[in-house]
């Protein structure tokens, strides 16, 4: 391996420099839907109350009976519509993804995503893709435990962001309609709570967990002021008079209260869920703590809380895809030129961030054949046609060292200091780089950032 001198750096910035920057598409809108089985859906579609087809409390009733408000969901000949522009990802049903429709929630049940995703498909221009990452029977004082409330942090905590690495970092071959363009991660919903409110030693430290998870879940995915929406668990409606469960409702809208919580002010907000409650007798089945099945209100949580989303202010990060060595937001023939410009380079004598930006994605301060390997994994995952990344390779020229370095002290003085941010330091333990693949990163720093499982 040979040194890093300033060639180098000449040389990489050259590239862009005479190449000039492939403007990328506007990144796709991602939001992450948590929580535990009410997130996952249990509101009937087709069947009603008395197990009867189109009876009151499915969601083919609200259709029938209050087309103003429900008719967008069906087409002229009655069909649920399937919306192109909002893509699903979900843990339900051992995982499921496609367009947003009916029968993202349990069996082909709805949760919120249906309600939620048919407001932010009409706010944004760009795709949207809602993560679903929930799991029944889960607390937060346990399951979803967040990191700042110390003791052990919950598997299901860790199984969100997990979730949300694997799916980010696949996107190519997830949705056949991603090509590169990137993504930014623009809010975060919430509903969650029977298995708190059961337990009086879990409810009284919900607040505290509620604000550590919100901080936490921030940091970890570099998302300072990421608009969080949180759905009470409001089973029992306004009549409920079980002290824990108004406990725990107080401590989730406490989130909002901007005396208690000056932090939260402008980014956090809370539904009040209890207008949504429906009784048994006009609903599909008779369990409380699923809201009686009742599709009406599953849909009106996910509307309401998209609602909520919309009144939340928020400028995302710049979007640098893992790859993107150029800063251009895609991962491209540019990029590989860059890298292959560097490859066998140690990097040694420069911060993390300039050997980011000359290939080394692994964070080891050189450019060797694992960065190669994570450099055609994302590529691929940006490209995911067979054999683009040999026709890629094969469509780039070499490097011309005598050219590049030319145009490269001029390129470079002129872009360095504009390249210049702070690098994040990763809090996930690298002890065991198999445990999550690589993400790209949605924060903004300019390095290859990898998610890692948290410590326990």
């Amino acid at each position: 391996m040979h040194s890093a001198p300033r060639l180098i750096q000449f040389i990489a910035v050259a590239v862009v420099f005479l190449c000039g920057y492939a403007k990328a598409d506007t990144p796709i809108k991602v939001f992450i839907l948590a929580g535990q089985s009410n997130m996952e859906g249990k509101g009937r579609v087709e069947t009603g109350n008395g197990g009867v087809a189109g009876a009151i409390g499915s969601l083919r009733y609200q259709v029938n009976n209050d087309p103003a408000n429900y008719g967008h969901l069906v087409d002229g000949g009655g069909a649920w519509v399937t919306r192109s522009d909002v893509w699903v990802w979900s843990t339900t049903n051992s995982g499921e993804k496609g367009n947003l429709t009916v029968g993202f929630g349990t069996d082909a049940y709805i949760g919120p995503e249906l309600g939620f995703g048919n407001v932010m498909g009409n706010v944004y221009d760009e795709p949207v893709l809602l993560i679903k990452a929930a799991w029944g029977g889960k607390s937060l004082a346990v399951d979803f435990r967040p990191p700042s409330s110390g003791g052990t942090v919950g598997p299901s905590y860790n199984d969100i962001l997990s979730t949300v690495s694997n799916v980010l970092a696949n996107l190519g071959t997830e949705f056949p309609g991603y090509h590169g363009q990137g993504y930014q991660i623009v809010g975060f919903g919430w509903h969650q709570g029977w298995n708190d409110r059961v337990n009086s030693a879990y409810v009284a430290e919900y607040e505290q967990n509620m604000a550590n998870f919100i901080r936490d879940i921030r940091d970890d995915l570099h998302a300072p002021g990421l608009p969080f929406v949180i759905a009470t668990t409001g089973m029992g409606g306004w009549a409920e008079t079980n002290t824990r469960a108004l406990a725990l409702m107080d401590a989730q809208l406490a989130m909002a209260d901007p005396a208690k919580y000056p932090e939260f002010e402008g980014n956090v907000a809370v539904v009040d869920t209890r207008d949504f409650w429906r009784t048994k007798d006009v609903s599909p089945i008779d369990q409380n703590y699923h809201w009686n099945g009742n599709g009406e209100t599953y849909y009106l949580i996910g509307d309401s809380m998209g609602d909520a989303m919309k009144t939340l202010p928020y400028e995302p990060p710049p979007y640098y895809p893992l790859g993107d060595l150029n800063l251009d937001g895609a991962v491209s023939g540019l990029d590989w030129m860059i890298f292959i410009a560097a490859n066998h380079a140690d990097l040694s004598g420069l911060t993390e961030q300039q050997a980011y930006l000359l290939g080394d994605l692994d964070g080891d301060l050189d450019n060797d054949i694992y960065d190669f390997a994570l450099f055609r994994e994302a590529y691929e995952a940006a490209h995911p046609a067979p054999g683009a990344f040999e026709a890629m390779v094969a469509s780039v020229p070499e490097p011309t060292s005598m050219l590049l370095l030319a145009a490269g002290a001029a390129a470079f003085g002129m872009r360095r200091k504009k390249r210049a941010r702070q690098v994040h330091t990763s809090p996930w333990d690298r002890s065991d780089r198999s445990t999550v693949p690589p993400l790209a990163n949605p924060g903004g720093d300019v390095h290859s950032t990898i998610f890692y499982r948290r410590n326990s």
